[in-house]
């Protein structure tokens, strides 16, 4: 199942608590885009999700966050949204 939510952001770290907190109840970003998120339903607390703003950043950089096993979830903008199993 999908959910679609229109919700604005000015602040980065709300936004990113917010999107956790759907995580904890079992909702997994999938797309973001100008004030609309898209969640996939899925097991609760599966992920931590963390969103970065990328102007700048070398490729070498994303190689790092790959070897971490961070995975690349999507981009809205110069914003990109990565999660971690926990």
């Amino acid at each position: 199942m999908k959910k679609s939510i229109f919700r604005f952001f000015v602040d980065y770290e709300k936004e990113e608590q917010w999107i956790n907190g759907m995580a904890d109840q079992g909702w997994h970003l999938k797309r973001a885009f100008i004030g609309y998120f898209i969640f996939e339903q899925g097991p609760l607390g599966k992920y931590i999700y963390r969103n970065e703003l990328i102007i700048g950043k070398s490729k070498d950089y994303f190689e790092f966050l790959t070897s971490m096993h961070i995975e690349y979830v999507t981009k809205n903008g110069a914003w990109a949204y990565y999660r971690k199993k926990q």
